[in-house]
């Protein structure tokens, strides 16, 4: 199914521009700090400095032929993959930062690759940006469908996107339900690790978080477990 459908079935909006608290913060300095890649305009000015310090980082990564890529935001890029996954070759495209919107603009610089599985988590920035659910979800579906069509022997993977604090999660858990819905319409593949994160309350258990939103130690630890088989051999689910 493709967006176009998914906007009549959810009766949803165009996807829109960075708003709300941001407005007025943009940098208008969005050219290409990578041949061909440019640099989503919403960002604020700290997000953008990160991204364009990060993207030429990817740039200069060895092709990856086989193996497991894992693209998304600072949760990704905070990931130490080589440890956590010591069994299969990884390439790290985490960017602090990130949103759904980033991703689409840089997807390109995946190309070169062939990976046999990538795992995408994306989500929780755009709740910054005052995106609703109807907006991510849409754009991790697009995400889904550009890594299909550019990587074609690969295994894509969409994490469910983690608990943070109760306002976030109001717009995270309704665009994580909308994901997993298109996933049973579309047959790709949706892994729903955010319930091992959760306390009672819905935000993220303390003991895997320093700041309620980014993954210790502990948490890159249930974080591995988790995806361990996947990661190495390949999954239908958890």
């Amino acid at each position: 199914m493709n967006v176009s459908k998914w906007l009549g079935v959810f009766g949803l909006s165009a996807l829109a521009g960075c708003g709300g608290q941001n407005e007025g913060k943009l940098m208008d300095d969005t050219g290409p700090v990578v041949e061909g890649i440019s640099i989503w305009p919403g960002f604020v000015p700290d997000g953008r400095a990160h991204v364009a310090g990060r993207l030429p980082v990817l740039e200069a990564y060895d092709t990856l032929d086989g193996g497991v890529i894992f693209l998304g935001d600072s949760i990704t890029e905070g990931a130490d993959l080589p440890t956590l996954f010591p069994r299969v070759e990884t390439r790290n495209f985490g960017i602090g930062w990130d949103t759904t919107d980033g991703v689409l603009t840089r997807l390109s610089q995946l190309a070169r690759h062939h990976p046999d599985r990538l795992f995408l988590l994306i989500g929780t920035n755009d709740t910054g940006y005052d995106h609703g659910p109807d907006h991510i979800a849409l754009n991790i579906i697009e995400i889904v469908h550009r890594l299909q069509r550019s990587l074609p022997e690969t295994d894509i993977y969409v994490l469910s996107i983690l608990p943070r604090e109760t306002a976030g999660n109001m717009t995270i858990l309704p665009a994580n339900r909308l994901v997993a819905e298109a996933a049973q319409k579309e047959g790709f593949t949706f892994l729903n690790i955010a319930p091992a994160f959760a306390a009672e309350d819905g935000t993220m258990l303390p003991e895997l978080t320093g700041d309620g939103l980014h993954l210790n130690d502990e948490g890159y630890t249930v974080f591995s477990e988790l995806l361990r088989p996947c990661v190495e051999e390949g999954c239908e689910g958890l």
